[in-house]
C-alpha cells in the first residue's frame, strides 16, 4: 500500500516539473518575442532620427564646423546644396600654382552669427595652393567674391572654421576651403557664374618690383 502512495506522489512531482517547465518556457519565449519587438521598435526610431537629423548643418561632412560660429548652430537645416567640380588653375605669378577643384552651393535656413547678422547659405570654394619658389602670403579665406545673381561679399572669413593660408614658406603645399555667407541665395542652383578677387604678396627690397602685390581675379563658371 505504501508502495502505491508513494508512487503517486512521485507520478504528481514529475506531472507538476513537467507543467512548470512548459510555463517556463512559454514565459521565456514571450520575454525573447518582447525583446526581439522592442529591438525592432528602437531600430526603426533610430532610422528616422538619422533621416531627421541629415538636413542639419552641423551634421554634413565638409561644412557642420560652420555652426561652430553661429548662435543658432543646432538648429540651422540644408535646404538644398549643389556640388560641382572645377579644372581652374593658374600659375602666372611668382611662381604659385592656384588651383580651384570643387565648388559646393549651399541653401540653408536662416543662420545667425554671433554679431546678430543672418544669412540664408554660403558658396564653398575649395583650393589648392603650392609654392615652388618663394615664401609668399596669400588669403582665399578672405576673398572678395561676386554672385551671378549680383551679391557681393567683401569679408569671406566670418565662416571659415580652420585656418590654411596667409604666410606660405618655399616649398609649401596646402589645401582648404574659402567659405563666403549669402544672404540673398534662394536656392542651390542660382549660382552658375562665381567671380573671385584675391590679395596676395611677398617681401621684397627692390621698391621698383611691381609684381610683389598681386590680386588674382578668377571667374568660375560652375557647370
Amino acid at each position: 500500500m505504501k508502495s502505491k502512495k508513494m508512487l503517486g506522489l512521485v507520478t504528481v512531482s514529475l506531472l507538476s516539473v513537467g507543467i512548470l517547465g512548459a510555463c517556463g518556457s512559454d514565459n521565456n519565449s514571450s520575454s525573447d518575442s518582447a525583446k526581439e519587438v522592442k529591438s525592432a521598435e528602437n531600430t526603426t526610431k533610430e532610422s528616422v532620427k538619422k533621416e531627421v537629423n541629415s538636413k542639419l548643418l552641423i551634421n554634413d561632412n565638409d561644412f557642420g564646423k560652420i555652426s561652430d560660429n553661429t548662435s543658432n548652430g543646432q538648429n540651422i537645416e540644408i535646404e538644398s546644396k549643389q556640388d560641382y567640380t572645377t579644372n581652374f588653375s593658374d600659375n602666372s605669378w611668382a611662381g604659385v600654382i592656384l588651383s580651384i577643384d570643387k565648388v559646393s552651393v549651399v541653401k540653408t535656413t536662416d543662420i545667425v552669427d554671433y554679431s546678430d547678422n543672418t544669412y540664408n547659405g554660403f558658396v564653398a570654394v575649395h583650393f589648392n595652393v603650392e609654392t615652388p619658389q618663394q615664401d609668399i602670403s596669400i588669403y582665399p579665406t578672405q576673398a572678395k567674391i561676386v554672385t551671378d545673381y549680383g551679391e557681393q561679399v567683401d569679408d569671406g572669413g566670418i565662416f571659415n572654421f580652420s585656418s590654411w593660408d596667409g604666410d606660405l614658406m618655399k616649398g609649401t603645399k596646402e589645401d582648404g576651403w574659402g567659405i563666403y555667407p549669402l544672404s540673398k541665395l534662394t536656392d542651390a542652383n542660382a549660382i552658375k557664374n562665381l567671380r573671385l578677387n584675391i590679395d596676395s604678396s611677398y617681401e621684397t627690397d627692390d621698391y621698383d618690383d611691381e609684381n610683389a602685390y598681386h590680386t588674382y581675379d578668377i571667374s568660375l563658371q560652375l557647370q
